[in-house]
């Protein structure tokens, strides 16, 4: 005869409630708590237990019930067969640069337990959820609180976050510090040749200074603070970065940026050449400094749009080392400019890119930068990106962060 777990109706004289009660109390005593049984009230409800629970009451709470004197347990179907396998557990990242675009990577993800992949969406909605462990259909069940899954919960947060693209997983290389992480923990299985050397020089920033001499053809005796904005947008080419350079007007950011342009020569003397995007009142004044300072770069200033010139913008600047435009022109002919190869983007009072009319232009003509990747430095290192240089005039006026590119 089978009853459930309650009290006994008054004419009951089939059940030993004494006995039952005997029973129950050696159940709490064995430290099991019985889903739905409230042992001090005789009374049990009916209890259906799922993923993790299932697994905690098959290994913890069935092999105690079974030495309960006077219970009976009454199994029925296969079990599954659960088992830790946290030290089976492999971790490994990977990143595959993206054709096109000089920022971002691909993020590849590979979680591995008993040599069997571990499906990614489980794993990152029970890391998200802060779960303490991840049970697999074929029962295997590890830890999530070991510092290598920790870590990659980050940066997949992250690189969720800063992303628009619904699918796949993308990472900025300025999670610079998230990778090193996770190279520390020796979770890094592949890299990027380009995630490679633009993370390795994010991460050696403040190495930066006394390792780039100035250009050969700068006729100007750079100043202490000059020679280390210009080592410092150096190391940006080097890298593939961009940067800000902001600092008060007259202490000689266009100097600088002209040395970076003719250090980039020295080590790829024919790529396409850079863009300056300027104030139409000092389209002129690039012209000049360059002719003063840096007199070996070719420069051609557009003042004028395309139409009225009646000639192709690669027919303009063929043969240029530096073509300055203004911000006027450059929204006009946008199309013409995206369509052109560009070793660098340099925007001057970079405040106008704040402009929500000119953030689009600002980032397809980054975009066209990216183009110059075939051209190669003298050592045989290739670029993997062009430098985007903000050179701002206003002291303290550094455009906001989504303004740029």
């Amino acid at each position: 005869m089978r009853e459930p777990v309650g009290p006994p109706a008054p004419d009951d004289a089939l059940r030993d409630v004494a006995a039952e009660r005997t029973v129950l109390d050696a159940v709490r005593d064995v430290g099991v708590e019985l889903p739905g049984l409230d042992a001090d009230a005789a009374r049990a409800e009916p209890a259906v237990l799922r993923g993790l629970d299932t697994m905690r009451f098959a290994t913890e709470a069935l092999p105690l019930l079974d030495g309960v004197p006077g219970l009976v347990v009454e199994r029925s179907g296969e079990a599954p067969r659960y088992r830790e396998a946290g030290e089976s557990l492999q971790v490994g990242v990977s990143t595959r640069a993206v054709v096109g675009d000089n920022d971002w990577f691909d993020l590849g993800i590979r979680v591995s337990v008993e040599g069997s992949e571990v499906p990614f969406a489980p794993l990152f909605v029970a890391l998200a959820a802060g779960e303490s462990h991840l049970l697999l259909d074929d029962g295997a069940y590890f830890s999530l609180d070991k510092p290598e899954l920790q870590a990659l919960r980050t940066l997949i947060e992250e690189a969720r976050s800063l992303q628009d693209a619904p699918d796949g997983l993308r990472i900025s290389r300025f999670q610079a510090g998230l990778w090193e992480e996770l190279a520390a923990l020796g979770v890094v299985d592949r890299q990027a040749r380009a995630w490679r050397e633009q993370v390795g020089g994010l991460l050696g920033l403040g190495e930066v200074g006394g390792t780039e001499p100035p250009p050969a053809g700068l006729t100007a005796q750079l100043r202490p603070y000059q020679r280390e904005g210009y080592e410092w947008l150096a190391f940006l080419w080097r890298h593939g970065l961009g940067g800000i350079l902001a600092d008060d007007m007259g202490l000689g950011k266009t100097l600088q940026t002209l040395a970076l342009v003719g250090h980039a020569r020295q080590h790829a003397p024919d790529p396409p050449p850079f863009l300056v995007v300027a104030p139409t009142s000092v389209v002129a004044v690039w012209a000049a400094e360059a002719a003063r300072f840096t007199p070996d770069l070719a420069v051609v200033t557009i003042t004028d749009t395309l139409r009225r010139r009646g000639r192709e913008l690669a027919d303009v600047v063929a043969g240029a080392d530096v073509v300055v435009t203004s911000y006027a022109l450059f929204r006009l002919d946008i199309d013409a400019h995206e369509g052109v190869p560009w070793s660098g983007l340099v925007l001057d009072e970079a405040q106008f890119a704040k402009n929500h009319q000119s953030k689009a232009p600002v980032r397809a003509a980054a975009a066209g930068a990216v183009q110059a990747r075939d051209h190669r430095y003298a050592d045989g290192e290739q670029p993997d990106g062009a430098v985007v240089a903000a050179v701002d005039h206003r002291a303290g006026a550094v455009p906001e962060p989504d303004a740029l590119p």
